[in-house]
């Protein structure tokens, strides 16, 4: 394991610790307060001839590969239909399913752009472009103008001009102008509001042949999105937990001969009020078994506006915390909390602490109970799980302590290689630090989601969908993950990562309950992917 760690540290050292990324500078000054968003992909035909897709070719061989792109490509076809047939012209109703996969599946092999305006509109103006040969091209003014006339009642109507030619289709209802075109290799597909601003823009650049030097050269894939300005003229209900509003952002992917290393660039309205304190990481509880670690500082201006944190009237406010998880064992997951006078800290905040549990326990169909035993909180009657929260002392200071189950943990083990501290401790801007192996932690988190169904008493997914074949057969691809986030501007943070497939255990398992949901893509949510039969298995009689 430690030669895993050490190893891992060396690929770290080139990440950027922290400084500022010219490219997604200039990318962010360039929002005009107009623009949504902009988005550009090389396609897979490209990143498969790149030497450096050395990795995602092996995962693009798999045959659970092929099985999932194709589930997914049938279900985001039908999606159209399934969010707009309430809408629809008349009574015959054609999902037109076949017509729009053979689409999708030309935007995943092939070059193209994306960019969203106009915030104020109800529908904002939408620009799509394409590159396609002749024969494809000819299949998306054929297809999308069947589509359309079918789902609106109007036919479209032939359009010509200076180097395009195509079709238009006008309504009454936003957007009421919906245009294709068919410029130099270019397929331009778009709507909005009495005009299309953004198609004349693009047809001069085509013209001129200038196009694709806008384009990013060594990305696979560019986006940059401005929530700012769509919140200025919309409403978002957004969580509550959200330390500051939606940012500006900027992501870059590029691609590496073992790996795939996105690059995302937030920049904020204002500064985030961070404060960076020096690490306290419990080195001495931390063993060298463990396939993941992560740590995080600077969260105290953010908690202090939870409200959940209120009934515990912690004070200090915990500004930073350490997790980690240990081999072979699905549930030792581990947290510290450097708190000052753990103990006493601890039996202050325990009352509010277990009034918070046991509220939102009561509302489980299998409620658990949290309850003040041996100077710790613990939770009891959580099926597999014990989970607490215990004050422990270490050198390094004292610290809140707690876990899904108890530790295995024995006085004397060997501790995490220090190479792990000094490389967390060498980067005076970093906040946010994340290390693990990327199987053995995709399988843990399937072990804790599943606890939780049990808990819930939802049912459990079942298990030949083709998300999570995939993920199992991808398993013995999958090697290091590592994420670093910066506070690289008072009011900016930096993410890069180096991952085979740029995703982590976590969230590899969270998109394989929606890539699995038969509602896919509309639908995120859990509880409402099984709104539709054939993801869960009948219940017994």
């Amino acid at each position: 394991m430690r030669n895993q760690i050490l190893l891992f540290l060396f690929a770290m050292a080139i990440f950027s610790g922290g400084s500022r990324n010219a490219r997604a500078d200039e990318a962010l000054a360039k929002l005009d307060g107009d623009t949504i968003g902009k988005f550009h992909f090389v396609g897979i035909d490209r990143i498969a001839a790149d030497p450096k897709a050395t990795k995602l070719k092996e995962l693009g061989a798999l045959p659970e590969t092929a099985v999932l792109r194709d589930n997914l490509m049938a279900k985001a076809a039908s999606a159209p239909f399934r969010l707009l047939e309430h809408k629809l012209y008349g009574q015959n109703k054609n999902s037109y399913t076949n017509l729009l996969e053979s689409l999708l599946n030309d935007l995943l092999h092939n070059e193209s752009y994306t960019e969203v305006r106009g915030p104020t509109n109800a529908v904002p103006e939408l620009l799509l472009a394409v590159q396609l040969n002749n024969a494809r091209a000819a299949a998306w003014e054929t297809n999308l103008a069947t589509i359309l006339a079918a789902w609106t009642g109007i036919s479209v109507q032939p359009i010509r001009g200076e180097g395009f030619t195509g079709w238009e289709l006008k309504k009454h209802h936003d957007p009421n102008v919906i245009r294709y075109l068919r410029a130099g290799d270019w397929a331009l597909f778009g709507w909005g509001w009495e005009d299309l601003r953004l198609q004349p823009r693009f047809l001069q650049l085509i013209k001129q042949k200038r196009l694709t030097a806008n384009f990013p050269k060594d990305d696979w894939m560019d986006a940059v999105l401005d929530f700012p300005a769509y919140q200025a003229s919309h409403t978002m209900d957004l969580p509550s937990l959200l330390p500051a509003k939606l940012p500006k952002m900027h992501l870059a992917v590029e691609g590496r001969k073992d790996y795939i290393r996105p690059t995302l660039v937030m920049s904020y309205p204002a500064p985030l009020g961070i404060t960076l304190e020096p690490w306290k990481i419990p080195t001495n509880a931390i063993p060298n078994t463990i396939v993941s670690f992560t740590a995080a500082r600077g969260l105290a201006s953010w908690l202090g506006q939870v409200p959940e944190m209120k009934p515990l009237r912690a004070n200090p406010v915990p500004n930073q915390f350490t997790t980690w998880a240990v081999d072979k064992v699905p549930f030792e997951t581990h947290l510290s909390i450097p708190v000052p006078m753990a103990s006493n800290y601890l039996a202050h905040i325990a009352p509010g602490l277990m009034a918070e549990l046991n509220a939102s326990l009561s509302k489980r169909a299998v409620p658990g109970e949290a309850v003040w035993t041996n100077n710790e909180v613990m939770i009891r009657q959580i099926p597999f799980l014990a989970p607490y929260l215990r004050a422990i002392h270490d050198p390094t200071g004292d610290y809140l302590f707690g876990g899904l189950f108890p530790s295995r943990l024995q006085p004397g083990a060997k501790p995490v290689p220090p190479e792990l501290m000094r490389e967390i401790a060498s980067k005076p801007k970093l906040l946010y630090y994340d290390w693990e192996i990327n199987q053995a932690r995709a399988d843990q988190w399937q072990n804790i989601m599943q606890v939780y169904l049990i808990a819930s008493t939802l049912p459990m997914p079942r298990g030949d969908l083709s998300a999570q074949k995939w993920i199992r057969a991808a398993g013995k691809l999958m090697g290091n993950c590592g994420t670093e986030i910066s506070l690289t501007a008072p009011n900016e943070l930096t993410l890069v990562r180096n991952s085979p497939i740029g995703l982590t255990g976590f969230e590899m398992n969270v998109l394989e309950y929606w890539l699995d949901s038969p509602e896919f893509p509309l639908h995120a949510i859990y509880p409402h992917i099984s709104s539709r039969p054939g993801m869960f298995p009948p219940a017994a009689h």
